[in-house]
């Protein structure tokens, strides 16, 4: 089975980062793993340069949030992203986060809705709901290890049920690159 469309895009970032093929499973002394399906088992790779795997989501996310309601436009959120810079918006209701809208989203929803009516229709109809979480004490390793493999970008921060930033593969990658 040949490596997925998704594994050889991350393959290529983390190559232009230095990050190189080891052998180990521990995640001391800058090793981690990747554990996306290439069917020739998982892939472990290591930092050859720059941060420690062991640095936390705390210390690297962003707590400047970009958030929105359900029923804001997707035009809306879209220029939110734009003038923020960040390519994902949290979605909360009542204060709750109940999903991410994100570059991805809209991009399938102009597919989806055909681009006019993806203008005019609410984020809610594009919102990855529920979407997985990371706590702020979790190590970056961690945190890439969820992003890998759930095929995504961007990891709200939950500290219990409390919103408290957001972690994007760029943080993660400056981290480990940076030191």
């Amino acid at each position: 089975m040949l490596p997925s469309r998704h594994s050889q895009v991350f393959s290529s970032v983390y190559a232009a980062l230095g990050i190189v093929s080891c052998g180990t499973r521990s995640h001391e002394g800058g090793a981690i793993q990747f554990s996306y399906p290439t069917g020739r088992g998982v892939r472990f790779w290591k930092a050859t340069r720059g941060g420690s795997m062991t640095t936390t989501v705390r210390d690297v996310m962003s707590t400047d949030l970009v958030t929105v309601e359900p029923s804001t436009m997707m035009t809306e959120a879209a220029a939110a992203m734009s003038s923020a810079r960040v390519g994902s918006v949290l979605v909360l209701e009542e204060g709750a986060l109940v999903g991410i809208f994100t570059e991805r989203d809209i991009l399938s929803a102009f597919e989806q809705f055909r681009a006019d009516p993806a203008r005019v229709s609410p984020v809610s109809k594009g919102t990855t709901r529920n979407p997985l979480t990371i706590g702020p004490d979790a190590t970056v390793g961690e945190a890439m290890d969820k992003m890998l493999d759930g095929g995504f970008r961007h990891l709200p921060v939950m500290d219990g049920r409390t919103l408290v930033g957001i972690v994007s593969m760029r943080d993660l990658a400056r981290s480990i690159s940076k030191g």
